[in-house]
């Protein structure tokens, strides 16, 4: 599984769609919603597509998947049957085979996810975003509602019910309760991630949030062009200054940028996400207040500060536990993958059909696993995939620029 950040559980194959790589590491594809075994109805007959130690998974088992898989993701409802049964089919039964061989361990050790655990988990899951991404609760709201429409709270609740988020969970779980030494996380380890990250993660800039009202001129228009849009943006500041006035619906009305129908809102933004001209002017300003004519090399702006971040410093002990789950995770995801070639090694796996069983895997050696009583709601934090790599960059995603990217510097949208 992945951050919270997506709060979505994306299968791999969704970047076939696009027949382009993911952006990002994908997330794993998604567990499936009925246990192994529990067929869902077809019109043919259904049959096993693997045996692992004598427990049956069924073609029906894999539909079920690729179906909820199809209907949370639109794009999966056009992707190629040939792709489905080369690709995607062999994937998803994979990774029943292994919620199997987990599920096995998990009740011999005992192990198990109690629903007050599962919330213990996903309120971590928002404080460790919240402090490794240097964002607030209420900006995590935000980019959940603007990914999918949907509040922070109303996203979590769906995933407090979700079978994917408990058996990840369980599995997690499982790890740490077999694999002590290898999960320990010391505040040796602590310190050193904090001080190794302390400027890309733990120091945040100053910020200001901004609308502005833009008229776009080129920067080499002949002297009459500028002198028309100069003359039409000394208008729009009259009316701006007017008592009363409203520079939201200003905004809407006569900027020139894509910002427009939302007022005009930049939202939150560092200094040197802007040209140095309209960083400098905003930058001066305090909350409330509004600019003289600002010119950019892309045009005339009127800008209207409405809020301020301070730059700050996350200290070490507010940061330590968010720092100890995403090292956990780290470790646990480690242990996963050599725990699991370790249990393929030794189980009885029978393929119906050899298209869909995956190459010999080579079982590597962990330490031995220790035996000791489960541990109490252990919280294992969201995947990452380098343990000495600092989590995503901690500003907060904003829709596409309205000028050219950083670097070079972008202009106001």
């Amino acid at each position: 599984m992945r951050k919270l950040e997506v709060l979505c559980f994306i299968a791999v194959v969704a970047a076939w769609v696009a027949n382009a790589p993911a952006q990002t590491p994908p997330a794993p594809t998604p567990p499936p919603t009925t246990a192994p075994g529990e067929a869902v109805e077809t019109e043919a007959a259904d049959k096993a597509a693997a045996t692992v130690n004598g427990h049956k998974i069924m073609d029906s088992d894999i539909d079920q998947v690729i179906a909820d898989w199809k209907a949370r993701d639109p794009r999966a409802a056009s992707m190629p049957e040939e792709v489905l049964r080369t690709r995607v089919r062999p994937q998803v039964l994979n990774m029943l085979i292994d919620n199997q061989l987990f599920g096995e361990q998990a009740k011999k050790a005992g192990v198990s996810v109690t629903d007050e655990e599962l919330k213990d988990r996903l309120d971590e899951d928002v404080r460790t975003q919240v402090i490794l991404r240097g964002i607030s609760r209420e900006e995590l709201n935000d980019q959940v509602n603007q990914r999918t429409g949907k509040t922070l709270d109303e996203a979590l609740a769906e995933q407090l019910v979700d079978p994917r988020f408990r058996l990840a969970i369980l599995q997690a779980k499982l790890i740490e309760h077999k694999f002590v030494e290898d999960t320990r996380i010391t505040d040796e380890e602590i310190s050193d991630y904090y001080q190794k990250n302390l400027t890309r993660t733990f120091e945040r800039a100053a910020e200001v949030k901004a609308s502005h009202i833009l008229v776009k001129v080129a920067k080499d228009a002949p002297e009459e062009e500028k002198a028309e849009a100069r003359k039409k943006i000394e208008k729009i500041l009259t009316e701006v200054r007017r008592p009363g006035a409203d520079f939201a619906a200003l905004a809407t009305a006569h900027s020139m940028g894509p910002s427009a129908p939302k007022g005009g809102d930049l939202g939150f933004f560092k200094r040197e996400a802007m040209v140095p001209p309209f960083s400098e002017a905003a930058f001066a300003l305090e909350v409330g207040q509004i600019s003289d004519i600002v010119e950019t090399s892309f045009g005339f702006h009127i800008i209207k500060v409405t809020g301020k971040k301070e730059a700050q410093t996350t200290p070490l002990d507010k940061a330590k536990d968010a720092i100890r789950a995403y090292l956990l995770n780290q470790k646990v995801q480690k242990v996963r993958q050599t725990y699991l070639a370790e249990l393929k090694g030794a189980a009885s796996i029978v393929y119906a059909d050899k298209e869909l069983a995956p190459p010999a895997d080579r079982p590597a050696t962990l330490k031995s696993a220790q035996k000791v009583t489960p541990p109490p709601a252990k919280k294992a934090p969201p995947v990452e995939t380098d343990t000495n790599a600092a989590p995503p960059n901690k500003t907060p995603d904003k829709p596409a620029a309205e000028e050219p990217p950083q670097p070079p510097p972008t202009t106001p949208k």
